[in-house]
């Protein structure tokens, strides 16, 4: 039933069949209990990891990255922050207090804005244990509250309301806020900064709206498409928000580095500073996943399918941005929806944990059913069911295995969000002709 409704969307030029397919099982009973059974089953899967990371004493790498960034600035100062050998120190240090054996350990670098690892500082003067797990409990409270204010705040009373909060926080327990929570990671920041961002545009706030969307600063490639789209449709007032918070942030972030840290940050960006730290390409959500794992091809062949997929995507992008939709409408927030997961695919370091970007705007469109309905439930339910099957498989045949750690698993979960990326370049480009279409027929 799914590939037929996958098959609907891609071969009718117009949406309406399947629509009315999408109307007819929303009322099914069973369509609840899979979002349901995807918000239970991340619950088990993150209870589970949790028991791993308590077992084996290991937490994941990013966490250990900006543990370790807090305790340099603690110890020796925001100048001393982008010193690396005082960051591989502290990480090995840390590796041989949890009885983790050194041969295996891996450098992992953080090289964000002080401004941004600030608050790292409190946390790396508890023990790196009791940090990640702190820091997983913000996370989750953070999300959880903000985005059901998120959603009562855009609409105080959606048509269907318990059937949406449902979806909400389904959404919520999707895959990618696991994944997210699970490496430590810091993107729930960025979701918050999307959120606020969306809310303030929908309310005409268009400066307040850039000021917010500045905060995408602490991960620069998101801004790849999106400044050139807010160029392009003449979006100047977000533009001038998103310019005033980026140049403040990195002006503090300057001033609390100083000119040594500064030096030091730059020679790491221009490749002066070597170290070999692995960036896990097999695990992304881009076309330049893809062409890694067709690296049995000829190396020419590979990067011709990586350059048509993102040529495509592009292409999808600046159809979609024809339309010009009226700025803080739900037309133009679906667009900014299509530019982010556009640029998520053709982002050259983009993996999966970065979709959490992707929340707010779905949340968005459940609330005012924009995009259709398949498209947010194969986002919550196929990860969820895929490995829930891969888990069931694990404890019964490979009961000392680490899942997450099995790298088949990462990579079909790869190839599963590049779709949903391209998937989300189509649906918008398509919501978005469709509504033009109407607006000229009056």
């Amino acid at each position: 039933m799914i590939i037929k409704y996958t098959i609907d969307l891609f071969l009718y030029q117009n949406e309406d069949l399947l629509v009315s397919h999408i109307e007819k099982i929303q009322s099914r009973s069973w369509l609840k209990i899979l979002l349901i059974f995807s918000i239970i089953t991340l619950v088990i899967l993150y209870l589970s990891e949790i028991e791993i990371r308590y077992e084996m004493k290991e937490y994941r790498s990013d966490f250990l990255a900006y543990w370790s960034a807090g305790k340099v600035i603690d110890n020796f100062g925001f100048s001393n922050l982008y010193n690396f050998d005082l960051n591989k120190q502290i990480q090995m240090e840390a590796f041989q207090d949890l009885g983790i054996d050194i041969e295996n350990f891996l450098f992992f670098p953080v090289v964000y804005f002080s401004v941004f690892l600030a608050p790292f500082v409190l946390l790396s003067r508890l023990d790196l244990s009791i940090a990640y797990w702190v820091w997983s409990a913000i996370n989750w409270i953070i999300l959880i509250c903000y985005f059901l204010f998120f959603f009562r705040q855009i609409q105080s009373n959606p048509s269907q309301k318990w059937r949406k909060i449902v979806v909400v926080l389904a959404l919520i327990f999707s895959f990618t806020t696991f994944f997210n929570s699970v490496w430590g990671q810091v993107n729930v920041l960025l979701a918050v900064s999307i959120g606020e961002f969306i809310r303030n545009v929908q309310k005409k706030r268009f400066l307040v709206g850039g000021l917010w969307i500045g905060l995408l600063t602490l991960k620069f490639p998101l801004f790849i498409l999106l400044i050139p789209a807010l160029f392009f449709l003449k979006n100047y007032k977000v533009l001038i928000g998103l310019s005033i918070s980026s140049a403040s942030l990195f002006t503090l972030s300057t001033l609390l580095v100083g000119k040594q840290g500064l030096e030091q940050m730059l020679r790491f960006w221009m490749g002066s500073v070597q170290f070999s730290a692995p960036t896990s390409p097999s695990v992304m959500m881009n076309w330049r996943m893809l062409g890694y794992h067709l690296n049995f091809l000829k190396p020419i062949f590979s990067w011709m399918i990586v350059i048509a997929g993102i040529a495509i995507t592009l292409y999808l992008v600046w159809l979609s941005l024809k339309t010009r939709p009226e700025i803080g409408s739900s037309e133009w927030i679906i667009l900014m929806m299509g530019i982010v997961a556009g640029t998520c695919a053709i982002s050259w370091h983009s993996h999966m944990h970065m979709a959490l970007v992707l929340l707010p705007f779905f949340i968005f469109s459940v609330t005012f059913d924009l995009l259709n309905d398949f498209l947010v439930y194969a986002w919550i339910i196929v990860p969820a069911g895929f490995l829930m099957s891969i888990v069931i498989i694990v404890i019964t045949k490979f009961p000392d295995t680490d899942y997450l750690y099995i790298s088949e698993i990462g990579t079909i979960l790869s190839y599963i969000y590049l779709l949903f990326n391209f998937y989300i370049c189509v649906s918008v480009f398509r919501f978005l002709k469709r509504r033009l279409i109407y607006k000229e027929m009056g």
